[in-house]
């Protein structure tokens, strides 16, 4: 042993600058995914009813998931602002849903024929644009350096143990 231990830089965690490896951002996928699970189960069988843990899990992702999808794009060479456009459908559709969720109109108060077929195109080209993304932050990072800067280094450094 070389009397370094390895530790994760945690502050990588909320930056948009940068690149990462994809075994960083489909790292933090799956801990941000694991988290949540156990934060619904967590808060399912709390006798108080409340969702405090999902809702602290969920901020926490949506801190840290855009930061990181961020990073990933970057590596392909790609802005970070791409993963908006897969966003663009679920917002809207989110936006038309909550006045009728919270019973302040009907659906069919909102959506007439034109906003029907235009929410439809929105959510067709957001879902394709989905697709796109995956691949995208599936695929290897650009080799040596581009325009947001060199290759990703280790998710992990090396630091000398606590005395």
């Amino acid at each position: 042993m070389s009397g370094t231990r390895r530790v994760l830089r945690p502050g990588r965690l909320v930056r948009f600058d940068g690149r990462a490896r994809r075994a960083e951002y489909w790292g933090i996928v799956l801990a941000l995914a694991v988290a949540l699970g156990l934060a619904v189960l967590l808060d399912v069988r709390s006798s108080e009813g409340g969702y405090s843990a999902t809702t602290f899990v969920t901020v926490l992702g949506v801190v840290i998931g855009p930061a990181a999808t961020s990073r990933r794009l970057h590596d392909r060479g790609r802005r970070g602002w791409w993963m908006l456009v897969a966003g663009a459908g679920p917002a809207a559709l989110a936006a038309l849903s909550l006045p009728i969720a919270m019973g302040e109109a009907t659906a069919e108060d909102l959506i007439g024929p034109g906003l029907s077929i235009a929410l439809t195109l929105v959510l067709l080209v957001s879902g394709a644009a989905l697709l796109w993304l995956l691949v995208e932050l599936a695929r290897p990072g650009t080799a040596g350096a581009n325009r947001f800067g060199p290759p990703p280094g280790p998710e992990w450094v090396e630091e000398p143990p606590a005395p």
